[in-house]
């Protein structure tokens, strides 16, 4: 959506989170709109101070049960990425963050998107980007909030943009320069099914034009599927190495392969990604709090060794956990710890299997069984497999619970 559409409209900010204020400060700095509104689930009194004071008297307030209420008083509404689409009422005027950006943005703007890795592949972009001399900025979910850009970028200026989904599912642009890692089965909580899913994925290569470029992982099927009807460039990678899809993007724009080197040789990882914490009483301790899917957490079971001891479990989000438990049930793996309010089947299955299994109600209670079920030299891992939202904020506070209670388990 144009800046210029949004102009003398009734303008309703859906969700509050980091993005929802960004678009709210950009609404105020540069839009004119005849009315402005902001609607969240958390009541005003739970809505974090420092968001407060962008509260002002000029704003209408929809807080708390019903907020979803004044959807339809509005002519646009700019939704925040953890607002489901379907449960808002409005279908017409419904943009994002994420569709004003890619509309709006007079730099060049590279999309990645994927169920897993995201992140990684973004940040090592971007800090290769840097290295090699160009103005690259990481958006979306892991940098700053994309419209606090607009009005200040340059035409050379590259924004490596990682999106997500729920980010993709209202765009009506496409990136130039489009990434697709892979596609699994995730997000059935939000998204009705995967059909709508997939499609959201679709949408970072589904506008582009013959001259755009669209790299994809040749060895996933719905990656495949989405290359056949695309009209940009294809560039098909191989998944064997996760630097492809990064090496195929710096031979677009002529990169010599040294500026990723350095950056590798420095890259020391991101947090909750198979995370290393630390030896404590002789236990190693590794958090992949971001494994929210079975497929991540297969990941890091294969790739390490010696794990005595896994943190399992949490939110439903109704896809197939067939393949994680039988490579837990097939691994040297002894001891689960499974959070409660995990499906039921899983913790029986691993108990027939001839695992242990300690059901935690918090992550305090999981750390313990954690020191006193794990043998010395012997690899502990959090990597739950599901989402956080039953008994976490996210995973980012899933992981650093984890951190906490192992970094200062004497004191427990």
């Amino acid at each position: 959506m144009l800046i210029s559409e949004l102009h003398k409209k009734k303008i309703l900010i859906l969700g509050l989170g980091e993005e929802g204020i960004d678009n709210l400060l950009f609404c105020k700095k540069n839009v004119s709109y005849s009315k402005l509104g902001v609607a969240d689930f958390l009541p005003y009194e739970k809505i974090d101070v420092k968001k407060r004071k962008h509260l002002t008297d000029d704003i209408d307030f929809f807080l708390g049960e019903n907020y979803l209420s004044a959807t339809k008083e509005y002519d646009i509404v700019i939704k925040s990425p953890g607002v489901p689409f379907s449960v808002i009422k409005k279908k017409e005027g419904v943009t994002s963050q994420s569709d004003i950006f890619l509309s709006n943005c007079k730099g060049r703007v590279i999309g990645v998107t994927g169920t897993k890795g995201k992140s990684t592949t973004s940040t090592i972009l971007n800090e290769t980007l840097c290295s090699a001399g160009f103005n690259s900025y990481l958006i979306g979910n892991i940098g700053k909030p994309a419209l606090s850009y607009l009005g200040t970028e340059k035409k050379d200026d590259f924004f490596v943009y990682e999106l997500s989904s729920f980010q993709l599912q209202t765009v009506s642009k496409s990136p130039s320069i489009a990434i697709l890692l892979n596609v699994f089965v995730d997000h059935l909580d939000k998204h009705q099914n995967f059909a709508e899913y997939v499609d959201a994925k679709k949408k970072i290569t589904l506008f582009q034009k013959s001259n755009d470029f669209f790299i994809y992982n040749d060895k996933d099927y719905c990656a495949q599927k989405i290359a056949q009807e695309t009209a940009a460039k294809k560039i098909p990678f191989s998944p064997a190495n996760s630097l492809n899809p990064v090496l195929k993007v710096m031979e677009v724009f002529g990169i010599e392969k040294h500026f990723l080197e350095d950056v590798v040789c420095n890259f020391k990882g991101l947090p909750h990604r198979t995370e290393y914490i630390g030896s404590y009483r002789g236990i190693i301790f590794y958090n992949d709090s971001a494994a929210t899917i079975p497929e991540a957490t297969i990941k890091a079971i294969k790739g390490l060794k010696n794990v005595q001891t896994i943190v399992l479990g949490g939110s439903d989000k109704g896809v197939d956990v067939s393949g994680l438990l039988a490579t837990v049930k097939s691994s040297g793996i002894q001891n689960v710890v499974l959070f409660k309010g995990s499906a039921k089947n899983i913790e029986e299955d691993l108990k027939k299997s001839g695992k242990v299994v300690f059901p935690a109600g918090s992550m305090k209670e999981a750390v313990k069984h954690c020191f006193q079920n794990t043998d010395r030299e012997k690899v502990c891992l959090l990597s739950p497999g599901f989402a956080s939202f039953n008994m976490f904020k996210n995973y980012k506070e899933r992981g650093e619970l984890f951190k906490k209670y192992v970094r200062c388990y004497e004191n427990l």
